[in-house]
């Protein structure tokens, strides 16, 4: 299975998409693989890796801000996702969003990741505009 992050909602992204291989790291940090401009978010925010195949998203900051789903996660606490789920940062989780795209086969072309939304009614904005 192939695991994609595709930016549902952000202030400002410097990618439309990533792909989750071994783990990507959220964050201030400018080492961050995503860098979060707020000062709300800590140094390193949350990660996403997989587990036997299956992606998750953990929260490492204090302040619990990151959200699956629109459902705040306690610190260190790792949650799986599934196709569909989104993952958000911020006070109210809406800084950034993810919308997590897992699909059976790689990503030969980016047209693909808006068939696959498309195909679950999740056109995103962002990437409509």
């Amino acid at each position: 299975m192939y695991c994609y992050l595709v930016v549902e909602r952000a202030m400002e992204a410097h990618a439309l998409f990533w792909q989750l291989h071994h783990q990507i790291t959220v964050g201030r940090e400018p080492r961050c693989d995503i860098v979060l401009a707020s000062a709300t978010a800590s140094r390193r925010h949350a990660l996403f890796t997989t587990q036997n195949g299956t992606p998750q998203v953990a929260d490492l900051s204090a302040n619990q801000l990151t959200f699956v789903n629109g459902q705040r996660l306690r610190t260190r606490m790792a949650v799986p996702l599934d196709h569909g789920d989104t993952v958000g940062f911020g006070p109210d989780g809406d800084e950034i969003c993810y919308r997590v795209i897992q699909r059976s086969r790689p990503l030969t072309r980016v047209l693909d990741l808006f068939e696959d939304l498309e195909q679950k009614d999740h056109l995103s904005p962002v990437l409509a505009a």
